[in-house]
């Protein structure tokens, strides 16, 4: 007599609502922090880029009027207007290392040193690309709608 023993899960077979739907909620998240985990400020010789979740901004070093580091790194341009550092938004962490102090800084002393004819004279807005975190969010979309669909 011979006797069989199985060793493992079963797999079910077809579509399962439930699973898509983990999938769904598990990819948005990747790139919800994705997108945040990206912000930064990239500072060059004539201009600074601010690139924060959804918003780059690219601000010519000639049109800025101060930087300040008040609970968050805040870009003032010589139009009055204010732009806000996703990546220097302060955190308790912060207050002990000091980063938004040490950024602060060496942007005012890139200031110092900008040539006045240095970059465009246009502040650019445009949506923040991420490629990785813009895949996650189209795949889970398509999960979304399959767990919808299966359900």
């Amino acid at each position: 007599m011979l006797m069989t023993f199985r060793i493992g899960a079963e797999m079910s077979h077809g579509l399962n609502a439930d699973g898509l739907g983990v999938m769904g909620v598990c990819l948005a998240g990747i790139s919800l922090v994705r997108r945040i985990m990206g912000s930064c400020i990239i500072l060059t010789g004539a201009e600074i880029r601010v690139v924060n979740p959804l918003i780059t901004h690219s601000v010519p070093l000639r049109l800025i009027k101060s930087v300040d580091s008040d609970g968050t790194l805040t870009i003032t341009t010589i139009n009055g207007s204010e732009i806000h550092s996703t990546a220097f938004g302060g955190s308790v962490i912060d207050n002990f290392v000091g980063t938004t102090d040490r950024a602060v800084d060496r942007i005012n002393s890139q200031l110092r040193r900008a040539l006045p004819a240095g970059g465009s004279g246009l502040i650019v807005k445009r949506y923040t690309i991420a490629w990785i975190a813009d895949v996650c969010t189209a795949c889970a979309f398509v999960c979304g709608v399959m767990a919808f669909a299966v359900a």
